[in-house]
Parts: structure tokens; C-alpha cells; sequence
């Protein structure tokens, strides 16, 4: 007797240790986040938009804060300055 039997697969490739291995898909959307290569690697994907435009005002906040921080060393400097030239 022969069964034949034919459902869909999701192939994955691990990009940890590049093991190709597939999972029927109503296995794969039951599992949730949660999914592992046979190896025991956690699969990783790309950042979202949300996490993009975190790390894009974290970025901008750090260089606001380097900018000011420049800002308040220049003028301390420059005050340094004009204190020496008045000594003279």
C-alpha cells in the first residue's frame, strides 16, 4: 500500500549555522515567535519600522548631546583664553 501524502512546507535557512530545514505551515503559525533551527539557533530578523525610528532619535538625541557638550567646552575655552590674554 502506498500513502502519498502532500502538504506545503515553509523552508527556513538558519543564518547562524546555514541548516536548510522546512516546517508544514500550520506548524510554523503555531508556534508563535518562539522557533529554533534543528541546531538549536534562534532565528533572527531584520529590525521593525517602530525599532528604526527608535534608533534613529536615540542617534539624534546623542548628537544633540555631543553637540552641546562641544558647545559649553568651546566657550569654557574661550573664556580660558580671554583670562590669559588679560593677564598679560
Amino acid at each position: 500500500m502506498t500513502v502519498l501524502i502532500q502538504t506545503d512546507l515553509i523552508v527556513i535557512v538558519c543564518k547562524h549555522c546555514g541548516v536548510l530545514y522546512g516546517m508544514p505551515n500550520e506548524l510554523w503559525n503555531s508556534f508563535g515567535s518562539t522557533r529554533f533551527c534543528p541546531n538549536g539557533h534562534m532565528p533572527t530578523y531584520g529590525n521593525s519600522a517602530a525599532d528604526r525610528i527608535r534608533s534613529a532619535e536615540d542617534r539624534e538625541k546623542q548628537q544633540c548631546t555631543r553637540a552641546e557638550t562641544a558647545e559649553r567646552s568651546n566657550a569654557a575655552l574661550r573664556g580660558a583664553i580671554r583670562r590669559m590674554k588679560g593677564s598679560e
